[in-house]
C-alpha cells in the first residue's frame, strides 16, 4: 500500500469506496460451509451466515470473532444485536467481518490506532441508530498508557462525513486495566485510539479560531492607530513611556498580522514563503515578549527606583534589545541547521472534522525549549515587578489616605489591571490551560485577552495622554 498516497484525503475516500464494493461483492457469492475467509493483500474478511439459532445466552446478540491477522490476543470479541438480522432474508443473512493489516489509509495527525481495526458489513448500505447498541472488546494488556497524557477512546471512521475522519459519535468506551469495552450504535470501521488527553472539541476549536481572528483584527488596527499617531504628532521631548508603548505596539501588529495572514499563505503550499510566515510570526512573537520586559524594566526605573535613573542613548539601547535578540535567536536557527526547514515548516492541526495548516514551529523540542523557557524567564521578572509596582500604589493609597489626597480604588485597580495587560501576564494563562479540567475555560481567557492586547495597549496610551494634557492645562491655569 503506497503511504504517499494515503496522504492525499481524495485518495482515501475512494480507496475505501472500492473496498466497500469489494466486501458487497464478497458478501454475494455463494460458497458452502457456514464462513469463508479472503485473505486478500491489505485485508482479511470473513463472511458468516448468521444463525439467529446461535444466539448466546440473552439470546439478543450473535457472537461473531473477526478473522485472525497476527496472533491471538489482538481478535476482538464482537457481538452484532440480532434484530437487525432478522428482517433481513435467509439467504442475505451474512456478516463481513474485515480485519486490516495496516492503519495507513485512516491515519490522522493525532489520532492512533492502539487496536486491530475492524470493519463489520451487511447488505444494508448503511446501519445506523441500532436499538442495541454494536458491542466489541479490544484487549490491551500489553499497552502503558499515561492517563495524564493520552486515554483510550472507542471510535470509528466516518467515510460519510464531508471530511472523512475519526469520530466518537455513536460511541460509548469502557476502560479497565485490560480490556477496553466499545459500544456503539452504528457500523463503520472501528478501533481503539490513542489521543490526547483533554483535547479540544471541534466545536469550541471553532470558537477560539473566531474569537483569535476577531480579537487579532481589533489589535491590528488599534496598533496601527497607536502607531501612526505617534508618527504623525511626534514630539521629540516627550516621556520615554510613550515610545516603548509604541514600541509593543508595533511588536504585535507584527505578530497579529503575521498570525492573520498565515493560513492564508500556508494555504498556498509554497515552502519558502510558508518559510518566510513561519519565521516572520515567531520573530514577531518573540519581540513582543522582548518588549514587555523592556516594559517592566521602564516600570520598575520609573516608580521604584526613580533617582539615579538617567541612561545615555536610553532609547536607542532598549530599541537594540527589543528587536536585535530577538533576530539573533532566529538567526541563530538557521546557522545551527543547514536546512531551516528542520525547525520552520507547514504544521497541519487536525480537530474532528476540522483541519487547518499552519506555518510555523515544527519541531516540539525547539517550541517548548526556546519559546516556554524564554517566556518564563520574562514572565517571572514582569510580575515581580507588577507586584512590587502594586504595593508601591497601596502604599500611595495610605499616603494619600493621610495627605486627604486620596485615589479612588476603582482607579487604582484599572492601573493595576492596564499593568498586568502592558507586561503580558496574561500570556501566563497558558500555563493554566495543562491543568485537570481547567484546560477549556483557561484556553477561552487567553484568546480573548491575548488577542485584544494591542487594543488594550491602545486604551492605555490613549488614557495616560488624557491624563498628561490634564496635568499640564491645571498646570498652566495654577501658573
Amino acid at each position: 500500500m503506497c503511504n504517499i498516497l494515503f496522504n492525499i484525503t481524495q485518495v482515501k475516500r475512494v480507496y475505501i469506496g472500492v473496498e466497500r464494493l469489494l466486501i458487497k461483492v464478497l458478501l454475494g457469492i455463494p460458497y458452502d460451509g457456514e464462513e469463508i475467509i479472503y485473505d486478500l493483500t491489505d485485508l482479511a474478511v470473513k463472511v458468516t451466515k448468521a444463525n439467529l439459532s446461535s444466539l448466546n445466552q440473552n439470546k439478543d446478540y450473535i457472537d461473531i470473532d473477526a478473522p485472525l491477522l497476527f496472533h491471538k490476543d489482538c481478535a476482538p470479541q464482537t457481538r452484532i444485536p440480532a434484530k437487525i438480522l432478522q428482517n433481513i432474508p435467509e439467504e442475505e443473512r451474512k456478516v463481513a467481518m474485515v480485519s486490516y493489516k495496516s492503519p495507513d489509509q485512516f491515519l490522522f495527525s493525532e489520532e492512533r490506532p492502539q487496536s486491530m481495526l475492524i470493519r463489520i458489513e451487511l447488505f444494508e448500505d448503511r446501519v445506523r441508530k441500532l436499538e442495541n447498541p454494536l458491542l466489541m472488546k479490544f484487549q490491551i494488556s500489553n499497552m502503558f498508557i499515561d492517563p495524564a497524557i493520552h486515554a483510550l477512546e472507542c471510535q470509528f471512521y466516518d467515510e460519510w462525513a464531508e471530511d472523512a475522519s475519526w469520530s466518537r459519535q455513536g460511541c460509548d468506551t469502557s476502560v479497565n486495566e485490560r480490556d477496553v469495552l466499545c459500544s456503539c450504535d452504528h457500523m463503520t470501521p472501528f478501533a481503539v485510539l490513542l489521543v490526547p488527553a483533554g483535547r479540544i472539541d471541534s466545536r469550541t476549536w471553532k470558537i477560539l479560531s473566531i474569537i483569535s481572528y476577531i480579537g487579532s483584527g481589533l489589535s491590528v488596527f488599534f496598533t496601527a492607530i497607536s502607531i501612526m499617531t505617534y508618527i504623525i504628532i511626534r514630539n521629540p521631548s516627550q516621556d520615554h513611556s510613550n515610545t516603548i508603548h509604541v514600541s509593543l505596539s508595533s511588536a504585535l501588529f507584527l505578530l497579529n498580522v503575521s498570525f492573520l495572514l498565515n493560513e492564508w499563505l500556508a494555504s498556498m503550499n509554497i515552502m519558502p514563503l510558508c518559510l518566510f510566515a513561519g519565521v516572520l510570526m515567531h520573530y514577531g512573537l518573540l519581540c513582543s515578549f522582548t518588549w514587555m520586559a523592556i516594559e517592566a524594566l521602564h516600570l520598575y526605573l520609573l516608580i521604584i527606583r526613580v533617582f539615579n535613573t538617567y541612561v545615555r542613548r536610553y532609547i536607542a539601547k532598549l530599541s537594540l534589545i527589543g528587536w536585535g535578540v530577538p533576530a539573533v535567536i532566529v538567526g541563530i536557527t538557521f546557522a545551527v541547521k543547514s536546512e531551516p526547514n528542520q525547525f520552520y515548516g507547514l504544521e497541519t492541526i487536525t480537530v474532528g472534522n476540522f483541519t487547518s495548516s499552519l506555518c510555523w514551529i515544527t519541531e516540539p523540542l525547539y517550541f517548548y525549549g526556546l519559546n516556554i523557557s524564554y517566556f518564563a524567564l520574562i514572565f517571572l521578572f514582569n510580575n515581580g515587578i507588577l507586584l512590587t509596582v502594586s504595593l508601591r500604589i497601596c502604599q500611595m493609597r495610605h499616603f494619600g489616605r493621610k495627605t486627604r489626597r486620596m485615589t479612588m480604588p476603582w482607579r487604582q485597580a484599572c492601573t493595576v489591571l492596564g499593568l498586568t495587560c502592558l507586561l503580558g501576564s496574561t500570556w501566563g494563562l497558558a500555563f493554566l490551560s495543562y491543568g485537570e479540567g481547567l484546560s477549556i475555560p483557561m484556553q477561552y481567557l487567553f484568546c480573548i485577552f491575548n488577542s485584544l492586547q494591542g487594543f488594550f495597549i491602545f486604551l492605555w496610551i490613549y488614557g495616560t495622554s488624557r491624563k498628561a494634557k490634564r496635568e499640564v492645562k491645571t498646570s498652566r491655569t495654577v501658573s
